[in-house]
């Protein structure tokens, strides 16, 4: 569990909270992922070949609208996995020693946690998801480049975002 000692105690910061807490992290990083994501040549196909997954349809066929809102769950659930991962981590860690700047974030279980959540989306969807596509092959090198930069950026989003918001409801 997070070792926020004092605040899993109180009712501001319950588990829920901090699973919630994640989500909009999550939500927030996935925000600002788009930024590589819409200058990069293949930077936006990731979310229409998810969506072409889940919907049978070719990825050139599939709703923007419906890709965007992919994308914007698939950031949520990330941070809502980054939670369950910190969780983990520090369920099986020694009590730490470094916090992340005035909050009860352990660092190392935060960094570890960002790791996990950036290997498991890369991976995920470079070896997992986009293969389900044969048509796409001649540019799964560029794709899987340029997702490793859009998956970077949101994974740097929520190392940024989980301390800020515990910093706001300190």
């Amino acid at each position: 569990m997070f070792t926020f000692d004092v605040f899993l105690h109180s009712p501001a910061l319950t588990t829920s909270t901090v699973y919630v807490l994640g989500a909009v992290a999550g939500l927030l990083a996935a925000i600002v992922s788009n930024v590589p994501m819409h200058r990069l040549p293949e930077g936006s196909t990731p979310p229409f070949v998810a969506a072409g997954v889940l919907t049978g349809s070719d990825p050139e066929g599939v709703d923007p609208t419906l890709a965007s809102g992919l994308h914007y769950a698939a950031g949520i659930l990330a941070g809502v996995f980054y939670t369950a991962v910190e969780y983990g981590i520090e369920g099986l860690t020694p009590p730490p020693e470094l916090y992340v700047g005035g909050t009860q974030l352990p660092l190392l279980t935060h960094l570890l946690a960002l790791l996990v959540t950036f290997v498991f989306l890369v991976g995920f969807f470079s070896y997992v998801v986009l293969p389900r596509f044969d048509s796409l092959s001649g540019s799964y090198r560029q794709i899987r480049r340029d997702w490793l930069v859009t998956a970077t950026t949101y994974v740097l989003g929520l190392g940024v975002f989980v301390p800020g918001f515990l910093r706001l409801l300190i």
